[in-house]
């Protein structure tokens, strides 16, 4: 890596929306040839008279001449236009020496090279744009939001003094956009702890809620993980903290009671489809953001690769933890897909757990993040089957093929059937079996380890507890297990029994499994993971005969299939073409199958194509 100094100029202006000049905005708009006829109404439902009351008494009308309608569709581009001439002089004047980042209303100033030559450039160029901020746009750059940071502090307060306006002060951390910007080659997460901490401290206020009958779970999925894992795709998760996150959303959807494992929780709460989880977010962001860099082509595929290259040489040679070393968005990346058991041969390839190959610039960013929340999904499982030894096979549950039989396998949760059930529904039930909607809240609290018999009480040696037997009957010692034949609480009929078809699908699992099923309704399978197909396979079985005249009238018939469709990761997609006559006669016929389709209805759409 280079040995330069870096450093970057925080500017910020001081309430940019309500003091934009109406004039020099208009100046601006007939330079950029900017419709004038919206510009007008714009402006004109800003400059509406208003007045202030208070208990009936009103003062005088009022008429603004400064400012813009902020958060109106029209907002952030007229400001744009008031800011692309001084954009545009930077690019004629300093391309190629600075960087310039202009968001909204916060502008960076960024450059590489000698010390002196740094110093010297970016105090030149910060004196240009506050001077035409200032008294070109009649705007005010703030004095204390807008900041000088570098690799060395020294650098900094050099560039600070330089300034002539005495606007710009030098610190080590500064903000931009919500996240934390250092100068050097540094992981900062003062914020993403702060706003951690801040979710942690309404944590009482949310279950407050969910005891008046308040749906919680909703709003810490719309507000929990968003707002802690702001900005996460530019410095990662760490291992400790995602763990802690993961944590503390758990703590805040569950009911009060200790011993719950956070990832049966956060499991029974998404279901099959839901990603309150934070490591959902965690992962996703920055693959999601490097899938939009190539996507969009934010820089060039060489200046990527390079980066990418550094990134993973400097990894490669870290002796710890590779987030001890990751200091920006690319090693955030590589740390975070290592998490998931990614890897990514080069800057525009990720190969997922499961074999499957995704191309950035050439898979959408959609399918890739799709791809990497179901890996979530997968490393959750996998944590709760290390948790709870035998609750996953060592073999598979389904033979393979005579001809697969060392192939990879992978584990599939049974969490669909009864995500109704956890959600308070009553789903359609076999005849003689019954449930009852209050009964969600036991069902969660058995699958996530929140049940207390006297056995695991007695295990807490702090709580002096001196018997482990049942309190009800003091015949056996008080399990999980022993609640289902305790004499003190069984019906005099009986339990329920399971129908024919669960019997027999217990009676091949083994002992340990059935127990976990029994006492948490937890079902684990391993069954032999789908081969990755990176390419369909399109054959004409019946190739059409164009030199046949029936071709020309002929008509077209697409159709799809879709196999385990319930389990969407073994899903196989495939569909066929039938091309007929007018007379019904069959001209030709193909088929073709894929693993990467996993929709029936995108299939006959590949088919269509």
């Amino acid at each position: 890596m280079s040995k330069q100094s870096h450093a970057q100029i925080l500017l910020d202006l001081i309430k940019a929306f309500e003091t934009v000049p109406h004039d020099v905005l208009i100046a601006a708009a007939h330079a950029k040839r900017y419709n004038l006829v919206i510009l007008r109404l714009s402006l004109a439902a800003y400059r509406l008279c208003r007045s202030i009351g208070v208990d009936g008494v009103f003062s005088r009308k009022v008429r603004a001449t400064r400012g813009i309608t902020a958060g109106s569709g029209f907002a952030t581009t007229e400001l744009k236009l008031l800011l692309l001439e001084l954009a545009i002089t930077l690019e004629d004047h300093w391309a190629g020496m600075i960087v310039v980042k202009l968001n909204v209303d916060d502008m960076t100033l960024a450059a590489c090279g000698a010390p002196r030559w740094l110093i010297g450039m970016l105090c030149h160029v910060a004196d240009f744009v506050i001077h035409w901020l200032e008294v070109k746009l009649r705007m005010e750059v703030s004095k204390s939001k807008s900041k000088a940071v570098a690799d060395s502090i020294k650098i900094a307060v050099a560039i600070a003094n330089g300034i002539t306006s005495g606007k710009v002060s030098p610190t080590t951390i500064a903000q931009l956009l919500g996240t934390d910007s250092v100068g050097g080659r540094r992981r900062c997460t003062i914020s993403q702890q702060e706003r951690f901490g801040k979710f942690k401290a309404n944590k009482g206020r949310l279950r407050s809620l969910r005891t008046a009958g308040v749906n919680s779970t909703q709003m810490i999925r719309a507000a929990g993980p968003p707002a802690i894992l702001y900005g996460c795709e530019t410095i990662g998760v760490a291992d400790t903290s995602l763990a802690s996150m993961r944590s503390s959303v758990a703590a805040s959807v569950a009911h009060d009671s200790g011993g719950k494992n956070p990832d049966i929780v956060l499991l029974a709460v998404d279901g099959t489809n839901g990603t309150l989880d934070p490591a959902f977010m965690a992962h996703s962001c920055p693959v999601q953001y490097w899938a939009l860099a190539w996507w969009e082509e934010w820089f060039k595929a060489d200046l990527l690769q390079s980066t990418f290259t550094q990134a993973a040489i400097k990894l490669d040679n870290c002796a710890g933890s590779w987030w001890s070393a990751s200091a920006g968005p690319t090693a955030a990346l590589l740390a975070t897909v290592k998490r998931l058991n990614w890897t990514m041969p080069s800057a525009s390839e990720a190969i997922d757990d499961i074999g499957n190959s995704w191309v950035f610039g050439l898979d959408s960013p959609a399918a890739i993040v799709q791809a990497c929340n179901a890996s979530v999904r997968r490393w959750r499982l996998q944590r709760i089957c290390l948790a709870l030894p035998g609750l996953a096979p060592d073999q598979p549950d389904v033979p393979p093929d005579a001809n697969a039989l060392h192939a990879p396998t992978m584990l599939v949760d049974f969490v669909a059937p009864i995500a109704p059930l956890l959600r308070g529904r009553k789903p359609k039930l076999p005849e003689g079996l019954e449930w009852d909607v209050k009964w969600a809240a036991s069902l969660r609290s058995a699958m996530n380890g929140g049940q207390w018999p006297q056995a695991r009480r007695a295990s807490v040696h702090s709580w002096e507890v001196t018997s482990n037997l049942c309190q009800l009957c003091m015949a056996e010692v008080g399990t999980l297990v022993h609640r289902f034949h305790c004499a003190a609480t069984r019906p005099s009929q009986g339990w329920t029994q399971p129908p024919s078809q669960a019997r027999k699908a217990i009676a091949a699992i083994s002992d340990d499994r059935a127990r976990m099923l029994q006492t948490r309704g937890l079902l684990v399978l391993r069954v032999p993971a789908p081969m990755p197909r990176q390419e369909g396979l399109f054959e004409w079985l019946m190739p059409l005969d164009l030199a046949n005249p029936q071709s020309d009238s002929a008509t077209w018939h697409f159709d799809g299939s879709l196999l385990d469709g319930k389990i969407v990761s073994l899903r196989v997609t495939g569909f066929g073409i039938a091309i007929t006559a007018e007379n019904g006669d069959l001209l030709a016929c193909s088929g073709s199958a894929t693993t990467m389709v996993r929709h029936c209805s995108r299939s006959r759409g590949l088919g269509a194509l």
